[in-house]
């Protein structure tokens, strides 16, 4: 018995040998290329293959899984301008789903050392939002989402470090990345005619969402 733990131990301790040494040299990658992560850096080696570039997309999204560097509205807006409509909405919402999951996964593995070091990062308010019982955990990470006020991240550390099931967190997360995903992927379907009725109605949207969530912060940060 004490033999079949200390392989799982060992087991365990690769795991999350290769897990940090993976995450490191993708942070620092990113951090290093910073100041050129913008839309048209991302175009710039996005090929013109509709299956090629999907598949790249969803490279830069496990880039942003590991590092808060990359920011969304980037991958959104230059997927909007690559893909065609609603299908740029599914191929941002395939990355949602691969930027909330290798996080989530990586907290379950690593556990309490890595839920500290996420809490710490977490503002209070939230901390104690997180943590209430008469919550389910669907409802916590749906409007976490939604609100936005800490990196989706650190969020996704937060709750797999946390033991939290997967399925009510996976789908909270994706639905509540849906109000911004979407205008903001259509803003780059109509970026080529910023006078365009999609343009404006897109940007007019987010920008509502943008104050609403703002808002709700502010309100958060009250009651709790």
């Amino acid at each position: 018995m004490r033999m079949g733990k200390e392989k799982q131990k060992n087991k365990l301790r690769i795991v999350r040998g290769l897990q940090f040494a993976i995450m490191l040299a993708l942070i620092l990658t990113a951090v290093y290329y910073r100041e050129q992560i913008t839309v048209d850096a991302v175009l710039h080696y996005v090929p013109e293959s509709y299956v090629c570039a999907f598949f790249v997309f969803m490279l830069l999204y496990l880039l942003k899984s590991a590092t808060v560097v990359v920011p969304l509205v980037v991958l959104y807006v230059a997927s909007g301008i690559v893909f065609d409509g609603w299908a740029a909405v599914l191929v941002n919402i395939c990355g949602v789903a691969v930027c909330t999951s290798l996080p989530y996964f990586a907290g379950r593995l690593t556990g309490t050392e890595l839920h500290a070091a996420a809490k710490a990062k977490i503002p209070e308010a939230v901390s104690r939002f997180l943590e209430e019982r008469s919550l389910s955990d669907f409802r916590k990470s749906l409007l976490i989402r939604v609100i936005g006020i800490v990196p989706c991240d650190i969020i996704s550390y937060y709750f797999g470090s946390s033991k939290t099931a997967f399925r009510p967190y996976f789908f909270g997360s994706v639905i509540g990345f849906l109000p911004d995903l979407i205008p903001q992927t259509l803003m780059g379907v109509g970026v080529a005619d910023p006078r365009s009725p999609l343009f404006l109605t897109s940007a007019a949207i987010s920008l509502l969402i943008k104050i609403t969530t703002f808002i709700l912060s502010r309100i958060l940060a009250k009651e709790r």
